[in-house]
Order: structure tokens, then sequence, then C-alpha cells
């Protein structure tokens, strides 16, 4: 009955993340993008320090659930990762829904130079303003003509990656939880079986 009382509290807090992720994937404006990325992130950090408090299966899901939604956002916003997580398909999700919202493209350029110093196109398509994305940070300000397209997309990127992190990281809490019972009950047959070995010896 805990573990069902458990279950509950995280699917409805959970529920209610991703109904609050999903209004701010729609305006993506600063204050949702430093409050989403904040709660989040903060939400993380919180299941990993309570992970190391707790015991049994409850530890098992906190713990799933801060490696799989951390790990996550770390391969999907740490710009050494960007070519990784660009050929995620939940990146390709979020181009695909961002090609909806009718916010119009920049027209391509031959080249611009990027704050690294090196060049590099702005590129066609959904290819191409991820990749634009990538090479100059979520959170950064593009110093370049069409300022607000880019940042508006690293907003929605942003705020569309903590979503996708969120809605990862229940189901793999869950999993991580009945791996951990799964495991109990097998060391508990175990002993069961050894007892009663030893009771007929």
């Amino acid at each position: 009955m805990k573990a069902a009382r458990f279950s509950l509290a995280a699917l409805l807090l959970w529920m209610a993340m991703i109904a609050v992720g999903c209004q701010a994937l729609v305006s993506h404006t600063p204050l949702w993008s430093y409050l989403t990325v904040t709660l989040v992130v903060g939400f993380f950090g919180i299941a990993l320090l309570a992970a190391l408090v707790t015991t049994g299966a409850s530890r098992g899901c906190l713990l799933g659930a801060a490696v799989a939604g951390g790990g996550y956002l770390l391969l999907t916003l740490y710009p050494s990762f960007g070519q990784v997580g660009g050929r995620l398909l939940t990146t390709r999700v979020l181009m695909m829904f961002w090609s909806q919202l009718g916010e119009k493209p920049p027209q391509p350029a031959p080249s611009a130079a990027g704050w690294s110093g090196s060049a590099y196109s702005f590129g066609e398509g959904e290819d191409g303003d991820y990749e634009m994305v990538m090479n100059t940070g979520y959170l950064s300000v593009l110093a370049q003509p069409n300022q607000t397209y880019f940042t508006s997309l690293q907003r929605f990127l942003c705020i569309g990656q903590c979503v996708w992190a969120i809605l990862l990281a229940f189901p793999a809490g869950l999993f991580c939880g009945w791996l951990y019972e799964r495991r109990m009950r097998r060391e508990r047959r175990a002993k069961k079986q050894l007892a009663s070995e030893s009771s007929a010896a």
C-alpha cells in the first residue's frame, strides 16, 4: 500500500510538471525558460539528494529518475554533446513542433562568424536551425541580425528538452524500483531455499 501511495503521488507530480512544461513550451518566453530550467534541475538535484538518505525501492526510484533525467539534460543541453543530442528522436520531435508554430526563419546566409571564431552557415530547414543553436549554446544571446528568431528557438528547445527529461525520469524511476524489488524477491527465495535445505539436512 505504501508503494502504491508513493507511485500515485509521483504520478500526480509528474503529470503536473508535464502540464506546466507544455504551457512553457507553447509560450517559450524568457521567464518560462528560466523558470522551467530552474525547476527541473532543482527537481533532479533534490531527487539525487533524497536517494542518498533513503533505502529500498524508494531509493531505486529516486536514483533512476535523477540519473535518467539528469543524464538526458546533460546529453542534450551541454554544447559538447550537441552532435549527439541533435540526432536523438526526441530532438527531431521538438523541431517538428517548432516548425508548426509559424515563426519565420531567417534567409540563408553564405556564412557568419560565430563566437568561437569558426565560420558556419545558417543552413536551411530544421537541421540548419538546430546546428546554429548548438554552435552558440542554448542560453547564449546571438550577435546576429536575425537574433530574435534564434533566441526564441533556443528557449523553445531548452524548455522542450526539460520536458523530455521529466517524461523519461518517471518511467526510469519506476523501472529501477521494479528491478530492486525483483532482486529482493530473488534473495528472499534463495534464503528460504537455503533454510529449507539446511533443515532437511
